[in-house]
């Protein structure tokens, strides 16, 4: 009992004499790991106020660029996180888990010695252990973010494209049968030329339908990772599903003139 006590005192002095000899290295290892704490706090706070992702492709894109910003600074300051992580499991590598203070009665001085290397090695290690877990913590929510952006931009991008290829085509569809004479004008022998022109306009139409689903699919995607549209886009959206429903509608019956023009 008396050997072990003696090997367990004698580690306490050992640990006592290299604090005491390095007591600046590791309050300057401390206040180190308690900045990139504190820079870490404030990324990880910017971070979340990057949310959510933008209604439309360009602010997404804003978003990509601005976030391509925040990685710099992340990567700028790895160097630094992983010599102070690197430094600090030096420290605390081959200290044990708890240190021997002094019996009672037994000099106060070295009670108080050992209590203080046993906090000292304590409080290194917790801190330690907590900047490499808020570190990983930021960078993962990091490329969470960053791999959100990647998959919505593209979706938002080709969305805005085929919304404004579907309503250049269906404003020309529009004009197209603007030119077609009312029903009340048409004659008996021109029957055959306007149903054919009509089965040729309806033909016209197919693709621009597959334009709606296309976009129908885009839609189901972005929600599917929470993104909304924005208000304007949805408008847009929906207004064209419905001039494109009104080009389906047949012309309105009415007299049909036999009168040679």
């Amino acid at each position: 009992m008396n050997e072990r006590w003696s090997k367990l005192q004698g580690q306490s002095a050992e640990i006592r004499k290299r604090l005491e000899a390095n007591a600046e290295e590791w309050a300057a290892l401390v206040a180190s790991i308690e900045e990139l704490l504190t820079w870490i706090e404030e990324r990880d706070l910017e971070l979340s106020t990057k949310h959510p992702v933008g209604e439309d492709h360009i602010k997404v894109k804003m978003q990509l660029d601005d976030h391509k910003k925040f990685k710099d600074d992340l990567n700028q300051k790895k160097p630094l996180v992983d010599k102070t992580l690197q430094t600090g499991k030096l420290y605390v590598y081959d200290q044990p888990e708890s240190i021997a203070v002094s019996k009672v009665g037994e000099d106060n001085t070295e009670q108080l010695a050992a209590d203080a290397a046993k906090k000292m090695v304590e409080t290194l290690r917790e801190k330690e252990s907590k900047l490499e877990e808020k570190w990983n913590g930021l960078n993962n929510r990091s490329q969470e973010w960053q791999k959100k952006l990647e998959f919505v931009h593209p979706k938002m991008l080709a969305f805005h494209q085929v919304l404004d290829a579907l309503s250049s085509k269906i404003t020309d569809a529009e004009a197209l049968r603007a030119r077609w004479p009312a029903v009340g004008e048409l004659i008996v022998q021109s029957l055959p030329h306007n149903t054919d022109e009509l089965k040729s306009f309806q033909q016209k139409l197919t693709p621009l339908h597959n334009d709606v689903d296309q976009l129908a699919s885009h839609v189901d995607q972005l929600s599917n990772v929470n993104v909304v549209l924005s208000a304007a886009s949805i408008e847009k959206y929906n207004d064209l599903k419905q001039r494109l429903k009104n080009l389906v509608r047949p012309p309105r019956p009415g007299p049909v003139s036999s009168k040679r023009k």
